[in-house]
């Protein structure tokens, strides 16, 4: 029986590449998930930061309102 090794350690070949690439492509999505969780840190804060104002100015808001309508 005569046995053709050639597609076979060529396929073999394909496999240990598509593996590899398969490593780098895990290894590019944990960077992903890495800054997506940097960026929606950032995120949070911002939006705390913002809350944080915005409730500041309304409340002064108010106050100048008030202020101004017991000067009239």
């Amino acid at each position: 029986m005569k046995v053709d090794f050639t597609d076979i350690e060529r396929a073999i070949l394909m496999v240990e590449k598509q593996a590899g690439s398969l490593e780098e492509i895990e290894k590019w999505t944990k960077t992903i998930q890495s800054n997506s969780e940097k960026i929606l840190d950032r995120i949070r804060v911002s939006r705390n930061n913002f809350d944080r104002q915005v409730t500041l100015l309304s409340e002064k808001t108010q106050s100048l309102k008030a202020a101004l309508h017991s000067e009239a």
